[in-house]
């Protein structure tokens, strides 16, 4: 997944926006909590 968050990132970086670039990753079963959900959906503030 790394790699492909690389290329995802060069891509951004090319359109002038690596700064809406972002990655989380976690050793977890496949869940979506209150607290990913939070960091995941679109925030308001960017």
């Amino acid at each position: 997944m790394q790699a492909a968050v690389a290329k995802l990132a060069t891509a951004w970086a090319k359109a002038g926006v690596l700064e809406r670039c972002w990655d989380s990753f976690r050793d977890l079963p496949y869940w979506f909590p209150t607290a990913l959900q939070k960091e995941a959906l679109p925030r308001p503030d960017r």
